[in-house]
């Protein structure tokens, strides 16, 4: 998980293709590094505030359990959830 200068929409130029979504209310982008294997990582980047991302990415690189795309965001999705409440949360303090 990192935070960045940017928002998601610079991810539209990525090749290997983006989906728009929310997480926790707030606009967000899947998509994928390009050097990274399709069926093992998806990133979401969340537009937390103007101009400001914050990107959570799941690689998986085991072999015990079978892998796709769609499980890769699912659980990066999950994981950005999380990190969104703990943010929220926080904010609220």
């Amino acid at each position: 998980m990192r935070t960045t200068d940017q928002g998601p929409e610079t991810a539209f130029g990525n090749p290997r293709g983006t989906r728009v979504t929310t997480i926790a209310g707030f606009p967000a982008i899947e998509t994928q590094g390009q050097f990274s294997p399709p069926d093992r990582h998806c990133g979401v980047l969340i537009g937390v505030a103007s101009g400001q991302t914050l990107q959570v990415q799941y690689d998986y690189d085991g072999t015990a359990l079978p892998m796709t795309r769609e499980l890769a965001c699912q659980k990066a999705r999950a994981a950005a959830e999380l990190a969104m409440q703990t943010l929220i949360e926080q904010a609220g303090e």
